[in-house]
């Protein structure tokens, strides 16, 4: 769906603008999506508390968040979220998830390894510089 501002015309055709028509049921799926979604999980383990503030009330949100943020999904290959947003935004500050063998001497017989020996070897050999647009030399090449 396109983006669609609150005062625009209502993408389902009705005439009214997006706030008045189904801007509420858009913004409830969004935060309820499917039977595991963020806002069911914290509703089912808070529905039973009473909170004597407001503090106290974020507090609680606060940690059932953070606990399931560092919960393991079969999507990320057995990672959490928080795992996997430190692996996207900060590889190489997360040797935990990706180890590479510092002591291989001889790549194995594949065509990739035979091309990034290759290159390693290139490179030691001279100063590689790229191209304007980031493409290796073509006297390389």
């Amino acid at each position: 769906m396109a983006t669609t501002g609150k005062n625009d015309p209502c993408h389902c055709g009705s005439g009214l603008i997006y706030e008045e028509c189904c801007y509420n049921e858009d913004v409830l799926h969004v935060g309820a999506v499917g039977k595991e979604g963020s806002a069911q999980d914290v509703q089912s383990k808070l529905e039973n508390r009473a909170f004597n503030s407001l503090e106290e009330a974020r507090a609680a949100v606060q940690r059932v968040a953070e606990a399931s943020n560092r919960r393991p999904l079969d999507e990320f290959c057995g990672l959490s979220p928080e795992d996997m947003f430190h692996f996207l935004h900060h590889p190489f500050n997360s040797p935990d998830f990706v180890s590479f063998n510092l002591e291989v001497h001889q790549f194995p017989e594949a065509p990739f390894f035979r091309l990034f020996s290759f290159l390693i070897k290139a490179a030691a050999k001279e100063k590689l510089k790229a191209t304007v647009k980031g493409m290796l030399p073509v006297k390389l090449v």
